[in-house]
């Protein structure tokens, strides 16, 4: 029997290049094989900074869940920033919230 409670996982890094717009997109496929719509009332988002006070929504059509942060804004993001990635249900009560990334930015220079 293990001793460790909880969910576990592995901090990862948050890749800016510098000067271009971040994109990415994120689908919902709960049992790891089919996509399938997103659950009412499911927000996905970044928080960034050391007090986690700036938040990047993820848009979401059906399944699909897509960011763009425009590069004047993801040049601001310095290098060793914490972010969390989250996943949140709005429509409960108390709303429901879940890290599903962590970890710290990590800045790329274009050649």
């Amino acid at each position: 029997m293990s001793n460790d409670i909880g969910r576990t996982l592995a901090a990862g890094s948050w890749n800016l290049i510098t000067g271009d717009d971040f994109k990415w997109s994120y689908e919902w496929v709960p049992d790891g094989e089919n996509v399938e719509p997103f659950p009412s009332g499911a927000a996905l988002y970044f928080e960034v900074g050391e007090e986690y006070d700036d938040i990047y929504r993820f848009d979401i059509a059906g399944g699909v869940a897509s960011i763009k942060i425009e590069s004047e804004v993801a040049d601001l993001i310095e290098a060793q920033t914490p972010f969390r990635l989250v996943f949140q249900l709005e429509d409960v009560s108390p709303t429901d919230e879940s890290v599903i990334a962590f970890g710290r930015v990590k800045r790329l220079e274009p050649l």
